[in-house]
């Protein structure tokens, strides 16, 4: 596993965003980085105008092609997703997404990159 390559990419796919003030009915958003060292993690927050199915799923393991039409490569590592609501509540944690949802990796055959999908209320600012 190479360090430099542990935050390789997650969209961000939700119903009725706050972006700006502006409500939109629906939003994608891609966020690609490098961790150093294998602890790091990645905050993002966002508020919901209404309720919506919020997706987000990783390309950190297996790659693939991100929301801003972003190819990622392969041979990354294992995220692991969470969604914690504003007060620090747990709502989903998540390690591996199934086959299908996520990528499979072409040398091992392994499919764990993280995928979640769940409803939210509005006025929850979620973050993961």
């Amino acid at each position: 596993m190479c360090l430099s390559h542990l935050w390789r990419g997650v969209a961000i796919v939700a119903a009725g965003l706050l972006s700006s003030g502006a409500a939109l009915a629906s939003a994608s958003f891609s966020f690609t980085g490098t961790f150093t060292t294998d602890d790091q993690l990645q905050e993002f927050n966002f508020t919901l105008a209404s309720p919506a199915t919020v997706t987000t799923v990783t390309f950190g393991y297996a790659g693939g092609t991100n929301q801003a039409a972003t190819v990622i490569p392969e041979g990354g590592f294992d995220p692991w997703l969470s969604i914690f609501d504003a007060g620090g509540n747990l709502l989903q944690s998540v390690d591996n997404g199934t086959c299908g949802q996520v990528a499979m990796d072409s040398e091992s055959g392994a499919c764990a990159d993280s995928y979640i999908s769940v409803g939210l209320p509005p006025d929850l600012t979620p973050w993961f």
